[in-house]
């Protein structure tokens, strides 16, 4: 499942990217225009010639035949932050982000039969590679193995878990446990010097 699982992310990373970077470059500023009836929200991005900024405008998303009301200000409000806030410069830094948390799993998930990885850390790259596939569930190739991965655990590591925590919880008893107390050596019979008789 490794390989397979890294390479279906690298190629998704791949096609996000190449989305991201056809988009108007940043960053984007948030303009917000009512005509013809609709809502519409427009970003203003920064292109460049040589030294000089140019802006163009960019429709980002119209939203038809809404009522104007105050709930749908706020809404189209909220959805004009969160739009602006997709600017390509943090997406492509976003992107690059995962990117590397994917390399970083890979590394232990993909480990050829030469290098030492021990289960515990196959099972947590492994849930994090799953993690970061989880919002491709629609794609074609996505496997339906990746999302019922998410929950079992290797054979024989329930009882290595509990055995941990088991010898974890000892050792944290002992070390809180008082100190016994000091030793005492045992005295000697003490003769009578005095007889009485």
């Amino acid at each position: 499942m490794g390989h397979e699982l890294v390479d279906f992310l690298r190629a998704r990373l791949d096609e996000d990217e190449a989305t991201v970077r056809s988009a108007s470059p940043g960053p984007w500023w948030l303009v917000q225009n009512h005509f013809e009836g609709d809502n519409v929200v427009q970003v203003r991005s920064a292109r460049t010639e040589g030294d000089a900024v140019h802006g163009q405008w960019t429709l980002v998303a119209r939203f038809t035949a809404m009522p104007d009301t105050a709930i749908t200000r706020l809404r189209m409000a909220a959805d004009s932050v969160y739009i602006q806030g997709m600017d390509p410069a943090r997406a492509l830094t976003e992107l690059e982000a995962r990117r590397a948390v994917v390399e970083l799993c890979a590394r232990t998930v993909c480990a050829g039969p030469g290098v030492e990885v021990t289960r515990r850390e196959r099972r947590q790259a492994t849930a994090v590679l799953l993690a970061l596939v989880a919002p491709y569930r629609e794609h074609a190739d996505f496997r339906a193995e990746w999302t019922a991965q998410e929950e079992q655990a290797p054979e024989g590591y329930a009882e290595a878990e509990a055995a941990a925590q088991a010898q974890a919880a000892a050792r944290a008893a002992a070390a809180s446990a008082p100190p016994p107390p000091p030793a005492v050596a045992p005295r000697a019979p003490v003769a009578n010097a005095a007889h009485v008789g």
